[in-house]
């Protein structure tokens, strides 16, 4: 590392979220970090304790010095500008693959993930009874709504290249390959 000080780097990593791949990172980078580990409770929610270090009580949380960061995207930029001394850094002609792919496998893929682990999970937190109903009803709205979605996404993932519209010009198309912004180095399948 070529960095003068050892970091002082806190992970805060929570069961069944997305820290897992900021582990991931961190053992890539070879970067030195203490790890405290949290539980979800009950109701799959997440510890107490996760609140004192962020407004929201969620995870993932890297402290890093006097900074505190949450967002798994954003610890996963803060991480690579930091310690990766340019070893992550995309080529000049995978700048705008990074872009894409970073942001939409925040903003578009995982609120369908999202929605597809809530709907499963309803039904189980149910009273009894209305289990076996429940589960119909999301079975339901898991094939007629977030199936469909899924799909698209896995086809999207699934292709050579991907087609973006600049928002400057729409007269000429700019082709992505997507072979640099691979959706696996974003934990997405």
């Amino acid at each position: 590392m070529s960095h003068k000080q050892q970091p002082q780097i806190t992970f805060h990593h929570l069961n069944d979220s997305r820290s897992q791949r900021i582990l991931w990172l961190l053992e890539e980078l070879e970067v030195p970090y203490e790890l405290k580990k949290y539980d979800r409770g009950p109701k799959f929610r997440s510890p107490p304790e996760l609140e004192r270090l962020t407004p929201l009580g969620k995870a993932p949380v890297l402290t890093d010095g006097d900074i505190t960061l949450s967002e798994s995207g954003a610890i996963v930029v803060y991480l690579i500008k930091r310690y990766g001394s340019g070893r992550f850094d995309p080529t000049e002609a995978g700048e705008v693959d990074d872009i894409y792919f970073t942001h939409y496998a925040e903003g578009s893929l995982m609120p369908i993930l999202t929605q597809s682990i809530i709907y499963a999970a309803i039904s189980s937190m149910a009273p009894w009874f209305l289990r076996p109903l429940l589960k119909w009803i999301f079975r339901q709205v898991l094939k007629e709504m977030v199936d469909p979605e899924l799909a698209k996404h896995k086809s999207l993932v699934s292709q050579p290249s991907v087609t973006v519209i600049p928002q400057s010009k729409g007269d000429f198309l700019n082709r992505i390959s997507r072979s640099k912004a691979s959706c696996g180095r974003q934990g997405v399948w």
